[in-house]
Order: C-alpha cells, then sequence, then structure tokens
C-alpha cells in the first residue's frame, strides 16, 4: 500500500500506431489502481486529439522537439517529457510507452523515485 503522494502519468503520441481509445484506457486503468495519480499528461501535437478524455491534460510537444528528425526513431520525440514544457514541476512523473498494460499501482514506483530521485525523474521546480 502506498501513501498516495501526488504523482502524474506521462505518456506521448504521434502517428497512427495508437489511437485515442487506446491513451484513454491506459489513462482509467492508472486512475482505477492508483490512488496517487493527480494528473495524466498525454505529450502529442502540433494539434490536440479528437477523443481523448477530458481529463487527460493534452500538451504539444515543444518546439525544440517538434522538428521532423525528432520524429523519425521512434523514441527521440519522447525526450520531450523531460521537458519543463510538459510536465507539471516539482511532481513526480512516471511515464509509460502507449504499448504498456497497468496491471498495479503505480504510485508504488513513484513513492521509489521520490525517495530516489534517481530511479527515475523528478521535473525542476
Amino acid at each position: 500500500m502506498t501513501t498516495a503522494k501526488p504523482w502524474c502519468l506521462v505518456l506521448a503520441i504521434w502517428g497512427q500506431a495508437y489511437g485515442s481509445a487506446h491513451v484513454n484506457e491506459i489513462a482509467r486503468a492508472a486512475r482505477r489502481l492508483s490512488p496517487g495519480l493527480r494528473d495524466v499528461v498525454l505529450v502529442t501535437g502540433p494539434h490536440p486529439r479528437e477523443g481523448i478524455d477530458p481529463d487527460i491534460w493534452q500538451v504539444p510537444f515543444p518546439a525544440f522537439f517538434a522538428q521532423p528528425a525528432f520524429f523519425g526513431g521512434r523514441y527521440r520525440a519522447k525526450l520531450a517529457i523531460f521537458s519543463r514544457e510538459v510536465v507539471p514541476p516539482g511532481r513526480v512523473c512516471i511515464y509509460l510507452d502507449l504499448d504498456s498494460v497497468v496491471t498495479g499501482d503505480l504510485g508504488r514506483s513513484a513513492e521509489l523515485i521520490a525517495k530516489t530521485p534517481l530511479a527515475g525523474f523528478v521535473p525542476p521546480i
């Protein structure tokens, strides 16, 4: 059992490999199983995706990461999750790839990150 301290789930989507229903299901499962989950941030762009649940905060890829070169290798654009323009400052964040399945309380990982910053990342304040 976790102490349910607030934390943030970060997801990233571009292209057509995954759709809104997939993003929504990951977010819903995380909310259902993780009482400390405060925010879900979806990095997308340049425009918001249709069909995304309204409680998911959609943010565009920051300009630096929105360059075509970042989208060619399937992972480089994900570096945007470390940007101050994407994540809530000072909050522990958990990033999941869209091919992940949530089967338990992700707050356990958030708690570990909060205690040991090297285990993950905490955005700058």
